[in-house]
């Protein structure tokens, strides 16, 4: 079993098979397999993390940043898939959400006491 200093631990939707993340404060963004309780990817994120959600339906993850960027992740092969910034504070949470038909959004609040919608 590994360590990693935790802020959110949300269980992947369970179509994407045994993944679990957890994320920090201190930027710690760490993708687990579940079934052999093993560190699979460890990230380097810029800066902490205040918020973390799984996409339904495919493996990603959406993080939101303490320095008010939305990120999204590939959680099998640890790559920084996007970038979302608009924001003039920190985030406070972040949400995919479906468009219709092929496209997504990401949702995000932050500190600045605004909400976006980014397309990706």
């Amino acid at each position: 079993v590994g360590f990693c200093p935790l802020a959110s631990v949300p269980g992947a939707p369970a179509a994407l098979g045994a993944l679990a993340a957890s994320a920090a404060l201190d930027g710690s963004l760490c993708v687990w397999d579940t079934n052999t309780l093993s560190l699979r990817q460890k990230l380097a994120h810029p800066d902490g993390v205040s918020a973390m959600r799984w996409h339904p339906a495919a493996p990603l993850l959406a993080t939101a940043g303490l320095d008010g960027i939305a990120r999204v992740w590939d959680a099998r092969s640890g790559l920084l898939l996007r970038a979302f910034s608009g924001h003039t504070q920190g985030l406070l949470d972040v949400l995919f959400a479906p468009l219709g038909g092929d496209a997504g959004a990401l949702v995000t609040a932050s500190d600045d006491g605004m909400a976006r919608v980014f397309q990706f």
